[in-house]
């Protein structure tokens, strides 16, 4: 029997969800315990989680995006 890894899980169902285009944005800051990213674009302000064991983000860096209402999915550094 396979162990499920519940992050590898979570980022399939987020993929599953939201906008199909991407969007270019920048880290403006990071909450205090380090866990959401605020990423603005276009004026625009959205929310990412970061999972554990993935890059951290930080501001100031640029990176590409999915929307799902008010959040940033999929992120990836540009």
């Amino acid at each position: 029997m396979t162990p499920w890894n519940i992050n590898e899980l979570i980022q399939e169902a987020l993929k599953l969800s939201g906008s199909k285009e991407r969007f270019i944005g920048v880290v403006s800051k990071i909450d205090v315990s380090g866990t959401t990213a605020a990423i603005l674009s276009d004026e625009r302000e959205f929310l990412a989680f970061q999972l554990q064991g993935k890059q951290k983000l930080i501001p100031g860096q640029q990176v590409s995006f999915r929307i799902d209402q008010f959040r940033a999915v999929d992120l990836k550094v540009v």
